[in-house]
This record gives C-alpha cells, sequence and structure tokens, in this order.
C-alpha cells in the first residue's frame, strides 16, 4: 500500500492505493482548487476499453464511470482530454502480433476477423462452422424512420460533404419540410423533419441570375497585388497554369480513383466538407456555432443513425419497454420527468450525447421535446414491425423446406451463449468432428483469447445467385 501525504499544514490529505501492477497518471494540470488530480490506471483502462475496444463515446464513458464509481466528478472534457493523454503514452510491443501457432511470421495477416493476404490463394478455403439463415423478405424501406429512399440519400449528402444538391433532391427536401405544418396530428417522417431542419434549416434558394445581382462587391486588390490589364490577359492565363496546386490537379480516372494528372474530371477539394455547405440545408451556424464542436459531434450522427439509416437493431440488447416508456414520457409529461428515464439508453452512445447536450433546450422548447419522442416511439415500431415480420416469415412453408434455421437459430442463439454452448452445438455436428477451426490455415478467424461461443451465419440464397454471375 503506497502513501503520500500534502505537506501543506492545512491540507495534509492522504492519498492510499495498491501499488501492485497498478500505476498513477498525471495531465500535469491543476484543477479550479488549484489541486493536482491522479488518476488510477483502473480508471484510465476503464475509459480506453470505452473508447477503443467498445467504439462508443466519450459521453457514454463519462456516465458509465460517474455511476460506477462514485468517488468520479470528472467532467466529459476532463474525459477526453484524459483518455487522449493516456492513449498516446501506450506503446503496444511488436510481439503481441504473433500469431499462437506460426509465431512471428505467419502465413497470413488477418485484423477484426477479415483476412487481408495469404501466401497461397489458391489452396486456401476458408471454413467456418455455420447455420443456414438466408435474409428473410423484409423490405429495406419499412426499417427506417424516414422511408424514402431518395430522400434518406439526401439527408446524408447534407450531413457528409457540400455537394451542391441536386433540384430533384432540393424538390423532396421542400416537400419533406412542407409536411411539418400539415393540418392534424404529426407523422413519424413530419416529426423526424422538425429535428432535421433544426440543425440543417431548408433556406431561400436565389435564382442563378438574382444570386449573381446579389453577389457582394470584389474587395480591391492589396498594395502588393498587381491587376493586369486586357491586354495582358494572355500571360495571366499562362502563370495560373504554371503556378497552380496539386490539389488543381488532381483528376478522377473511370472507375473514381484520384489521380494526379490526365483528363479526367477534377477531384473535389478535400477540404471541402459538410461545415462549407452553403444555400439550401447550410448549418445553422447562426443558432450553433461552427467552432462548437460538441453540438456537431452530437447533432450528425444522431441524425444520420436514426433518420438516413435503418433504424432496426438499435435496442437489441435491451427491453423495449423502458425505452417506449422514455419516448412516450418525452412525448406527453412535462419537461423534467423524462430525465429519470435516460438510463434505458444509457448504451446507445450517439443518442445518449444527444439527449445530454440538448437537454436543456428540449426542457425549453416543447416541440422540441415532443419530436425526438415522436422519433424515439417510431424506432420502437419499427423494432416490433420486424420482429412480427420475422416470426411470421419464419413460420412460412416457403422457408421451412429448404430447412433454412432463421427461427431455431434465433432461439437458440437470443440471449448470452457461453463457450460450453457452442461445444454442445458443435457435439451435435458429427461432420466436424475432424475440424480445426482454431487453425488459421482453415477457419481465417482465431483469437487466442476470445473462445468462440455461436456458429456463424450463411446465405445459401446469395451464394446460388453469387454463382450465377460467375462466367
Amino acid at each position: 500500500m503506497g502513501r503520500w501525504e500534502c505537506d501543506a499544514p492545512a491540507c495534509m490529505h492522504r492519498v492510499e492505493y495498491d501499488g501492485n501492477a497498478d500505476a498513477v497518471f498525471a495531465m500535469r494540470r491543476r484543477n479550479r482548487h488549484r489541486q493536482w488530480l491522479l488518476y488510477t490506471r483502473g480508471i484510465v483502462d476503464k475509459i480506453i476499453s470505452f473508447i477503443i475496444p467498445g467504439r462508443t463515446t466519450y459521453t457514454a464513458a463519462t456516465r458509465h464511470i460517474a455511476s460506477d464509481v462514485l468517488s468520479f466528478q470528472l467532467r466529459r472534457q476532463d474525459v477526453v482530454k484524459l483518455g487522449t493523454m493516456a492513449i498516446r503514452k501506450l506503446r503496444i510491443p511488436p510481439a503481441t502480433g504473433r500469431c499462437p501457432k506460426c509465431g512471428p511470421s505467419p502465413d497470413f495477416i488477418f485484423i477484426d476477423a477479415q483476412a487481408l493476404g495469404c501466401s497461397d490463394v489458391d489452396n486456401a478455403n476458408p471454413f467456418r462452422p455455420s447455420e443456414d439463415c438466408p435474409v428473410l423478405d423484409i423490405p429495406a424501406s419499412n426499417l427506417c424512420v424516414v422511408q424514402h429512399p431518395a430522400l434518406r440519400a439526401a439527408i446524408l449528402e447534407v450531413l457528409r460533404s457540400s455537394t451542391p444538391l441536386t433540384p430533384a433532391q432540393v424538390g423532396l427536401l421542400r416537400t419533406w419540410r412542407d409536411s411539418i405544418t400539415t393540418i392534424g396530428r404529426p407523422t413519424p417522417a413530419a416529426t423526424a423533419a422538425a429535428i432535421f431542419f433544426r440543425f440543417f434549416p431548408l433556406g431561400v434558394e436565389a435564382p442563378a441570375a438574382a444570386a449573381a445581382a446579389a453577389a457582394p462587391p470584389v474587395a480591391a486588390p492589396a498594395a502588393e497585388e498587381v491587376v493586369p490589364s486586357a491586354d495582358a490577359e494572355e500571360p495571366r492565363r499562362k502563370r495560373a497554369r504554371v503556378g497552380s496546386t496539386l490539389e488543381v490537379a488532381l483528376r478522377l480516372d473511370a472507375a473514381g480513383n484520384t489521380m494526379l494528372g490526365g483528363s479526367g474530371p477534377p477531384a473535389k477539394n478535400s477540404r471541402e466538407t459538410w461545415h462549407d455547405r452553403t444555400g439550401t440545408c447550410a448549418p445553422a451556424f447562426k443558432e450553433y456555432a461552427r467552432s462548437d464542436d460538441g453540438v456537431w459531434i452530437c447533432v450528425r450522427p444522431f441524425l444520420q443513425a436514426v433518420l438516413a439509416e435503418t433504424v432496426t437493431g438499435m435496442f437489441v440488447k435491451k427491453d423495449t419497454e423502458p425505452v417506449t416508456l422514455l419516448a412516450d414520457t418525452l412525448r406527453l409529461m412535462h419537461k423534467d420527468a423524462w430525465k429519470k428515464l435516460t438510463k434505458a439508453v444509457d448504451d446507445v452512445g450517439f443518442l445518449t450525447s444527444f439527449l445530454g447536450r440538448f437537454a436543456g433546450e428540449m426542457d425549453d422548447n416543447v416541440h422540441f421535446r415532443k419530436s425526438v419522442g415522436d422519433v424515439l416511439l417510431q424506432t420502437m415500431a419499427v423494432e416490433k414491425y420486424v420482429d412480427d415480420t420475422f416470426e411470421h416469415q419464419a413460420k412460412a412453408k416457403s422457408t421451412g423446406a429448404p430447412a433454412w434455421s432463421n427461427k431455431v437459430y434465433c432461439e437458440r442463439w437470443k440471449t448470452k451463449p457461453t463457450p460450453e454452448d457452442y461445444k454442445r452445438w458443435r457435439w451435435e455436428h458429427a461432420d466436424l468432428e475432424m475440424l480445426d477451426e482454431d487453425d488459421p490455415l482453415i477457419s481465417f478467424a482465431f483469437f487466442a483469447s476470445l473462445p468462440r461461443v455461436r456458429p456463424g451465419i450463411i446465405d445459401s440464397v446469395a451464394a446460388k445467385r453469387r454463382v450465377q454471375y460467375r462466367g
């Protein structure tokens, strides 16, 4: 047990911790009380486990640790700094990349269960014990809050880049925007529009001639600049070509790859991101500052996940009743009632970040709060639709005739299976008796410290379609 005591007579604070296989981390900064902050390795490892292996946000890590460690009272900004500085200090020894069977020079290299290279591709036949569970006939649009595919593509274009929208996309966004003012109870798409246009307002698109007439005057040239005359137009163009940057010379080939030079169309400037969008659906930087990354880091993942992608499986590990209760409370109850129910979505990082960042605005704006509740309730409706449709499709005769095991697989492996469950399943299949799936030359998926807990899934229907396209 290590002990440190402050030398100040008015403090004499003692810090004790078990120093066996432990460490203390300091950021070389003090808090508002001019005290040095020391962090044990357990806290640092827990933060890193959330950010790196868990692939979640610092907001979710802060909320989890604050509920798990009673004395933890740091802000999210401090957790971000602590996690960033701790990761920079980590040094992963090269020996950790060894294959447990091949040693330091494996026959192939894999990462995240994906084969990157193999020394003998022709003789490599990767195999994984699996069951036949083809994708059932469930329309993809019914798995989304916004069911129009072209509208989802326009939303994704706004959230990801500054590429000008096509006239058809602008028309879809205008129609979507007009659905907000429709008389009667708003549809799920209308409530989704209210949230989206709060951060990316539609604006007024001026005609080309009006926009050119309203363009601001060109600033006068600086003293060191030389304005060429009309007679010197040709030499000026030549100098522009000679002094062009490499970014101007980037072109796209027939496959869409970026290349230096060539006769293809110019490549888009990599510096133009969603921040640079102007006109229709430009970011609302007047209400939310462009430099406030905390706002936009919470907004864009939430809008993309809820409006531009499928929402099924978002709460796959949770009971839907607490999430439905949270949605109904946002819609129907007073402003402070919903905050006691956010534990139901604590492990959904983008949703937790959005609710935490805009809790004050949702309390002040009833329409905003109800819109978020309606969208969240619609995700629960999608979950119920998927469950009911899957139940119907899995019982169909056309599904049972080819001996597909979708329903059986889900009923057996839907909980948290253990390695013993997988071994029991493997024992039931006599054709797997002589197979060593832990041999990396056979399975291509072997992790020494991660035992298998369930078999894989194959899609025999998709496999037949791929065979038809060969040759």
